[in-house]
């Protein structure tokens, strides 16, 4: 049986996902932090050589090969996070079972959105949502 992929991002009201260290942090809650350090997490990065926050495993070679044949061994959720052009390709491969957005209740204005102007139609299916006490919609996605 095949692991589930899931991918979680921050994103802001008007779609961007591009630098959130710069408008996220004033967000940051108990109920946010909870939810994403007990999972175990996989890391695409060309400049790190290692990571060190809870849970995480870095990434080698052609990410989107990475995580295929990490979906087809034993283990439980594979759990991606904060890469943009990873999403986009996994959602494309058809690697993606849940796309997790943590929707800021804030208007960023300039920046790379998840889904660019012209981007082919990308049908998905909501299947949870929570809204966290500092307005912070927590949303789950699954392909349509």
């Amino acid at each position: 049986m095949n692991r589930k992929v899931v991918a979680g991002l921050f994103v802001s009201l008007d779609g961007v996902v591009e630098a959130p260290e710069r408008w996220h942090f004033p967000y940051l809650s108990e109920e946010m932090a909870e939810a994403i350090n007990g999972i175990a997490k996989v890391v695409a990065s060309t400049p790190l050589t290692q990571v060190t926050w809870n849970n995480s495993t870095l990434i080698e070679g052609d990410p989107v090969a990475a995580v295929k044949e990490l979906k087809g061994r034993p283990g439980g959720t594979i759990t991606l996070s904060g890469s943009i052009s990873l999403v986009r390709a996994l959602l494309a491969a058809g690697l993606l079972d849940e796309l997790r957005l943590l929707v800021h209740p804030l208007v960023v204005g300039t920046g790379m959105r998840l889904f660019p102007e012209g981007a082919p139609p990308v049908p998905l299916e909501l299947s949870r949502s929570v809204t966290f006490t500092n307005g912070v919609l927590d949303l789950t996605y699954r392909p349509a």
